[in-house]
């Protein structure tokens, strides 16, 4: 459970592993993964300049029950990575996802695009959801993330929120 403020992106190489419940806002990329296998859980990633997401040189991602709002391109696949998307919800955003010749996204029919993620005071770092947003019960159950970024225990409703944040 991390709060990450970054000038220059985070850069995972010849990694595995799943990163989750983090809440990053970025002036820059916000991830770069390398030659990596990695389960990208539970995220929200707030404003930036370029990507939240970039997978490239062979990298595998799953990319489940996020919230990317605010960036340039939300997931980017390029040299021969494959990124599965979906159960996530995009706002906000210049481009949600872009795949460069080999890369290849393989987006869900689940993702809610163009949809306000309703943060209480993203501006002042508060990232809960409202009670109004629509990513509480809209992820997916099946991904186990047994808590949240506050170790409030997952799901609270019918289904697990989208977002760090589950909704009390």
């Amino acid at each position: 459970k991390s709060r990450i403020r970054a000038r220059w992106p985070m850069k995972f190489e010849d990694s595995s592993g799943n990163i989750t419940n983090t809440i990053t806002s970025t002036e820059s990329m916000g991830y770069i993964f390398d030659n990596s296998v990695i389960n990208f859980y539970h995220n929200t990633m707030y404003g930036g300049t370029h990507c939240g997401l970039n997978a490239g040189n062979n990298s595998i991602v799953h990319a489940y029950n996020n919230i990317i709002t605010g960036v340039h391109m939300g997931f980017r696949s390029g040299s021969g990575a494959v990124v599965t998307a979906d159960y996530n919800l995009m706002h906000d955003n210049t481009f949600n996802y872009h795949a460069v010749s080999p890369g290849i996204i393989n987006w869900g029919t689940n993702n809610l695009v163009n949809t306000d993620p309703e943060l209480v005071d993203p501006l002042n770092e508060d990232f809960h959801l409202k009670p109004s947003s629509r990513a509480i019960d809209a992820g997916d159950s099946e991904i186990e993330v047994a808590d949240d970024m506050d170790s409030d225990s997952r799901p609270q409703g019918a289904s697990s929120d989208i977002g760090a944040d589950e909704a009390m």
